[in-house]
């Protein structure tokens, strides 16, 4: 896929005049060049952020030993109070950050009896003896699966901790970067009236004052600039909308759905 930033703002300079942009944007100011400030205030500062906050991709991630966090040289599983810590390394999570946590699965391995990861040495916990009751019964072995917890940093915390590694599989949501590579073609549309309304809403935001006050730097006409900015005054509704159609779009990329439903079914 070609430099998507490029066709975004390629879009977005064909809906909005430049000398409104510029208005709101103030680029001699900061001495940078329009297509960065636009990048950094309106594409990465708004759109971005809520991309990655509500959308996402979905991926699975299986815990390997080698992410455990070293705490000191007598800590070999990195239990930390009620937790084990892992870092997930870039190569694991396509360079990506990791936004959400969403669940955690059974590995292959604990479909073997005495698998079961939370025996402690120094007792047996009500869970514990929960499991073994139903394990009773039903002559299958029954397991509590660890709560993964985003601690930052693309660290995970799971909890209660573990006294002997086990392989679990994690799945997350990989954060979008701020270049929005690899995307399918299917996002660009969704994404190009993201950036259209969400430089309107800061447009409105950033001038409607001035313009009510009848100011403007420069010797900007004042009564065009305010009839354009008066009428982006919905433009922050517009901006959810494509941002829900952007959602949409977004389960439709290649693999999502795929592993969307194999969160819902278990697989």
């Amino acid at each position: 896929m070609k430099n998507i930033i490029n066709i975004l703002l390629r879009k977005l300079y064909n809906q909005i005049p430049k000398e409104v942009l510029e208005l709101a944007l103030n680029p001699s100011e900061y001495n940078r060049t329009l297509d960065a400030l636009v990048k950094e205030e309106i594409i990465v500062g708004i759109v971005l952020v809520d991309c990655n906050l509500y959308a996402g991709r979905p991926t699975k991630i299986t815990l390997k030993e080698t992410m455990l966090k070293t705490i000191d040289e007598e800590s070999d599983y990195s239990i930390v109070g009620d937790h084990s810590i892992y870092y997930i390394p870039p190569e694991f999570r396509e360079n990506r950050d990791i936004t959400v946590v969403l669940d955690m699965a059974y590995p292959a391995i604990l479909s073997l009896p005495n698998a079961y990861p939370y025996n402690q040495v120094y007792g047996r916990s009500v869970l514990n003896a929960a499991d073994d009751a139903l394990s009773s019964m039903t002559h299958q072995p029954m397991y509590m699966t660890p709560e993964p917890i985003l601690m930052g940093n693309n660290t995970i915390a799971l909890n209660p901790p573990m006294t002997r590694h086990v392989d679990w599989i994690l799945s997350c949501m990989l954060s979008y970067d701020k270049d929005f590579t690899n995307v399918s073609s299917n996002l660009i549309k969704p994404l190009e009236k993201m950036v259209i309304y969400g430089a309107q809403v800061f447009i409105y935001n950033k001038l409607r004052i001035k313009v009510q006050q009848g100011f403007l730097e420069g010797g900007a006409q004042l009564e065009p600039i305010k009839e354009i900015v008066e009428s982006y005054s919905d433009a922050q509704e517009k901006f959810d909308e494509a941002f829900q159609k952007f959602r949409g779009a977004s389960v439709f990329e290649k693999q999502t759905l795929v592993d969307l439903l194999s969160l819902c079914i278990g697989s």
